[in-house]
């Protein structure tokens, strides 16, 4: 089967098994960020972002990308939003392990992207599936909640310059 997508702003097309998992193809094209850890949603590891919505790519079959648009953070990392992230991870002393990098850091950029001032209980209701031993869970709301402060001065500093 002939699937289309984008991969980190590549447009591709494969003709492979369309249940192939998402987790698979990416580890076989080289992309290194995406970790196989569980290879069933509970250490979020091989989290991407399909059309900006994080997902677990280990869950996601090849042929649910066809015509979507795939983010690792291999591209992530080159975006303001990710800065935003930094900033606030590098404040509150969030660890970055290498292993569940995309997972915090795809949260975080969700809750980030869809609530403007989020409380840090609204965070940690957002975080509470996150199991991460190198990350302490209040430092991981510290730096969400930082980041969500970074990403909205910056976003009004860009509007008063309009």
């Amino acid at each position: 089967m002939k699937i289309k997508f984008d991969l980190n702003g590549e447009n591709m097309v494969v003709n492979t098994n369309p249940a192939i998992k998402l987790s698979t193809f990416l580890k076989d094209n080289k992309i290194i960020t995406v970790k196989r850890g569980c290879d069933h949603h509970t250490c979020s590891s091989c989290t991407v972002l399909i059309d900006d919505e994080p997902v677990l790519s280990c869950l996601t079959s090849l042929a649910q990308c066809d015509n979507s648009k795939i983010t690792t953070l291999e591209e992530f990392v080159q975006t303001k939003d990710f800065s935003d992230i930094k900033k606030g991870f590098d404040q509150a002393k969030v660890k970055m392990c290498g292993f569940c990098n995309a997972g915090k850091i795809f949260t975080a950029y969700k809750i980030i992207k869809t609530i403007n001032r989020p409380t840090k209980d609204e965070i940690r209701s957002q975080v509470s599936f996150f199991t991460c031993t190198c990350t302490d869970t209040d430092a991981l709301v510290d730096g969400i909640y930082l980041a969500a402060a970074a990403r909205r001065s910056r976003l009004e500093k860009k509007r008063n310059e309009k």
